[in-house]
């Protein structure tokens, strides 16, 4: 039985990696880059995926904002294998999915807005369920 916002997360975060082959890991970090939950087994590598989430959303939010264009709502960084797209869940939050390149993007993007709006709703919750 699923009892606090950390297994929820945790929940959700499956639920989304589940929902497409093409999703190879996801994670919750902090816009500081501390690893919260993450469908990653190796802590390097979560720690990788925060490090680069939080290094890249935090100063291209401040540039936005200095460019007048409001808050951004998403960065995608495409590599030669891999994708990583990076959508705040609130100020301190933010969602992290690598996927494989050439993905889906509409699709997958899709499934991100659900699971973020989903972990907005339990972020806002206090205690334990």
């Amino acid at each position: 039985m699923i009892r606090n916002k950390a297994q929820v997360q945790e929940y959700l975060l499956n639920k989304l990696k589940k929902s497409s082959p093409d999703i190879i890991e996801t994670a919750i970090v902090s816009s500081d880059g501390l690893v919260l939950v993450s469908t990653a087994k190796e802590t390097e590598y979560k720690e990788k995926i925060s490090a680069f989430a939080a290094s890249i959303f935090k100063p291209s939010e401040k540039a936005a904002s200095d460019l007048l264009l409001s808050r951004i709502s998403f960065i995608l960084v495409s590599g030669t294998e891999r994708t990583i797209y990076i959508k705040e869940i609130s100020q301190n939050l933010l969602l992290a999915v690598i996927a494989k390149r050439g993905s889906d993007w509409d699709k997958i993007q899709t499934q991100i807005g659900t699971a973020v709006v989903d972990l907005r709703n339990i972020n806002e919750m206090k205690g334990n369920l």
